[in-house]
């Protein structure tokens, strides 16, 4: 398996795949050069946009020039995909706008691979399940069995479960597309990885690194790569603190630098980066986290509140009420013996709710048949 060193920047416009075989400072020069004197050009004001917000991390201007197309022509596709994609890679707006804009590019032409590519990444941004994917991924491929971005993904979901069975003469035949940008480098990386090949996974990580040294995706990875592979938490944090100067609402590395820390017992840091999660994204894991934390802190009254925040949130969540269940005996500071300490226990917890002003959310049933089973 050869990873040859390939100068690729890959831009959609007007439904055009469009490839760049030049440094990305000096392509961004002659763009912006081209487009100073064409401003009207849809093509080149299209690549610019992706520029800002790819390379750049400016979703900001790259918002602008999009609305500037749309003015233009109602009609863009690539205009809409790239908005949807800002969004979710920048966590901006809501699943029901971003869902919206996705079904507004099947009404204006249902055969465009990037819409289905796009709708593909707002499922795994909402984390659905893996089964999910790969159904809904298999379903893709057979309108666009050719497709390099939508196999590469399923690969990549299927790595995961141990289920890619990528070959390495499959993997070189990727490794030699005409495609083969940053991105595509770092989801083969992941796949590669997770096969074993963790030589040329590093090689590929760091090729694009190379291409594109502002992708906080690629830094992200690395970081985990170095974690995972090398055990080098600290080469881990350090590359997860540059990927949020390039994206602060990147969800991926904030799980990954809390949970770093969170092996590294320092949980007061670990508690900071899943608190800037959830302020941006809520789920019940990062709920439990938070709890997790507080309980190694021994600060088991917020290990509770978070339980709660979280119950209230996801009232039905498996984790949280299991969690919860323990986290209620915990407060204790004793083992539980009788159902007249329990009775004491749960005024106890009755006024900490009360304290911490939240309504009383533990299941007594459920912690009674756990207690005197």
């Amino acid at each position: 398996m050869i990873v040859s060193e390939k100068v690729i920047h890959v831009f959609f416009a007007k439904k055009q795949t469009i490839v760049f075989n030049e440094n990305i400072q000096q392509l961004t020069e002659n763009i912006q050069k081209q487009y100073s004197e064409n401003p009207h050009d849809i093509q080149l004001q299209t690549i610019l946009a992706q520029i800002y917000y790819k390379y750049q991390n400016n979703y900001k201007i790259a918002l602008k020039m999009i609305k500037d197309i749309l003015i233009q022509d109602t009609l863009e596709i690539d205009a809409r995909l790239d908005l949807a994609e800002i969004m979710i890679d920048f966590n901006l707006g809501s699943k029901e706008d971003i869902q919206n804009l996705i079904y507004e590019c099947y009404n204006l032409d249902q055969n465009y691979w990037r819409t289905y590519y796009i709708h593909i990444k707002y499922y795994d941004w909402i984390q659905s399940q893996d089964l999910f994917l790969i159904i809904v991924l298999k379903q893709f491929l057979i309108k666009f069995p050719n497709n390099i971005w939508l196999k590469v993904y399923l690969l990549q979901i299927l790595s995961d479960q141990n289920k890619s069975q990528l070959k390495e003469e499959n993997a070189q035949e990727f490794l030699d597309s005409d495609f083969l940008d940053y991105d595509l480098m770092r989801r083969l990386a992941y796949i590669l990885r997770n096969e074993g090949f963790n030589e040329k996974a590093l090689q590929l990580l760091e090729q694009g690194l190379n291409l594109n040294p502002n992708s906080f995706m690629c830094l992200n990875n690395l970081g985990y790569f170095m974690k995972t592979n090398h055990k080098n938490n600290l080469e881990c944090i350090e590359l997860c603190k540059k990927s949020l100067q390039q994206n602060f609402r990147n969800l991926a590395t904030l799980n990954n630098i809390a949970y770093t820390y969170e092996d590294m017992n320092n949980f007061k840091e670990s508690t900071k980066y899943l608190k800037r999660y959830l302020d941006i994204y809520q789920s019940p894991y990062q709920f439990k986290s938070i709890a997790y934390n507080y309980e190694q802190l021994e600060e088991f009254e917020m290990s509770f509140y978070y339980l709660l925040k979280g119950l209230k949130k996801f009232p039905n969540s498996p984790i949280l009420n299991k969690r919860q269940q323990l986290i209620f005996l915990k407060i204790s500071g004793q083992e539980i013996i009788d159902k007249e300490e329990f009775e004491s226990l749960s005024q106890k917890n009755c006024d900490l709710q009360l304290k911490l002003n939240e309504p009383y959310y533990y299941n007594p049933h459920l912690i009674l048949n756990f207690v005197f089973k």
